[in-house]
């Protein structure tokens, strides 16, 4: 992936803010440690947008075809790897309005390692539901 401007990363920030969200699993797997699935995801109906977005950005694009003729099919593209999603949350972190607080703070949670204590998981839980009071 070439070096990517400011203008990119903004343009993609707009999109996500719009039309983007967060995936954020928990899976406690012992009593005293759980693990975090996080992904990040953008669905839209354009195929020129999104074809754009992966081949800037990366990630895997999948097409969910309309339910009926009237209804255009949607593509979206996901960051699976924590790596990916840490990149892409952070590259767009100076741009995004709406989602910034949690990109911030999912940012936090990928440093930490991926079974981790308990106590974090209300931290997790917390993130997950959006309970913020900051806008």
């Amino acid at each position: 992936m070439a070096d990517l401007t400011e203008l990119e990363w903004s343009y993609l920030a707009g999109i996500f803010d719009g039309e983007g969200n967060i995936f954020l699993q928990i899976k406690s797997d012992r009593a005293e440690t759980c693990a975090l699935n996080i992904r990040a995801r953008i669905a839209n109906t354009s195929e020129e947008l999104m074809e754009w977005t992966q081949e800037k950005f990366g990630g895997n694009l999948t097409v969910y075809n309309g339910r009926t003729t009237n209804h255009k099919g949607v593509f979206q593209l996901a960051w699976y790897s924590r790596s990916e999603v840490a990149r892409v949350l952070s590259g767009m972190l100076p741009y995004l309005i709406i989602k910034k607080w949690v990109a911030e703070n999912v940012i936090g949670l990928l440093a930490l390692p991926n079974n981790m204590p308990l106590e974090k998981l209300e931290l997790a839980k917390l993130i997950k539901g959006g309970q913020h009071h900051e806008r």
